[in-house]
């Protein structure tokens, strides 16, 4: 089995969490008191109203990742977590510079994840680790620069790729095409989080710019001429059906267009985005799209080929 779309931040374990701010001294958000409450705590509210207000629990993850043990410990054992699940092959992708509000460098960052993953992989060494940089919507410019500079300077390690997350609701892609046309330039493949609002100009931009997948893109389906492109240029479309209800990416569990999208010759994968968020792995994807979409196991075992045909770590 292969995932390409992880978010780093959003597989940590509750567990994890919960003794994390116990160890740095950070006052615990409020009702948790136990590992109990910080899962319950750090699972979306399937009340949410938009996906704005989920993200908002990323805060709160990102706390005690401000120190290189902490960031060497998630990545270390997110690896083990996969591995555990049989995956062959996964991407994570994470922000560094959401891990710099306290003083460490993104370079000290980068090296302390990688550090982790390196460790999990001497461990666990039947999956292989592809790590994705993500700029940030809603970061400066500096920032978000500096991430680009660390894909160039580190391409040709594990660091294979570039994406863009984020709240796409409050800001579009217009004002970080440029990161983006010059990665190409510099020949880092890149997927960019578009689509997951009803935003059609994200996801013409995100082609335009030769983006491999697409994060999400659910709203795509509403736009025939969007879809048309998406097959002429082959574009992958990284779905995440637990994850997409959960932000209010489609009405229902049952009205994901994953479906549609295969049907019409665009590539598709299963991804789980931020299994502890939402819940789910990368086995309960695979038992959605069996039992709502009525997926066969020749259909998933394409999608699972696709997906590693897409990969960045080549």
């Amino acid at each position: 089995m292969v995932e390409l779309h992880l978010h780093l931040t959003g597989a940590m374990a509750p567990r994890t969490c919960y003794e994390l701010y116990l160890e740095q001294g950070i006052p615990l958000p409020k009702g948790v008191h136990s590992v109990k409450t910080m899962a319950k705590f750090l699972r979306v509210d399937p009340h949410a109203k938009d996906l704005g207000e989920v993200l908002k629990v990323f805060d709160y993850i990102c706390k005690p990742l401000q120190k290189l043990d902490a960031l060497r410990r998630v990545s270390y054992e997110v690896v083990k977590q996969l591995d555990d699940q049989h995956l062959e092959y996964a991407e994570i992708r994470f922000a560094p510079a959401k891990s710099c509000s306290n003083g460490l460098t993104q370079d000290q960052v980068m090296d302390a994840v990688i550090e982790g993953i390196e460790q999990g992989l001497k461990e666990r060494p039947s999956i292989r680790i592809g790590v994705l940089l993500c700029l940030m919507r809603g970061m400066s410019e500096e920032q978000n620069r500096e991430t680009l500079e660390i894909a160039k300077r580190r391409k040709g390690t594990i660091v294979c790729g570039l994406d863009l997350a984020g709240d796409e609701g409050k800001y579009g892609l217009k004002d970080y095409a440029h990161f983006f046309e010059e990665a190409k330039k510099e020949g880092i493949p890149f997927t960019i989080h578009a689509g997951e609002v009803d935003r059609p100009e994200n996801l013409k931009l995100a082609m335009e710019l030769g983006a491999k997948r697409l994060g999400h893109a659910t709203y795509m389906v509403h736009y025939p001429e969007l879809m048309a492109e998406a097959k002429k240029r082959k574009v992958m479309i990284e779905c995440c059906l637990t994850s997409n209800f959960g932000t209010k990416g489609i009405p229902a569990l049952n009205q994901h267009p994953i479906r549609k999208f295969l049907e019409a010759g665009i590539p598709v994968c299963l991804n789980t985005d931020d299994p502890t968020l939402f819940g789910t792995s990368i086995k309960r994807e695979k038992d959605l799209a069996k039992g709502i979409y009525h997926f066969t196991e020749q259909e998933l075992a394409l999608m699972g080929h696709m997906a590693y045909e897409y990969r960045f770590l080549k």
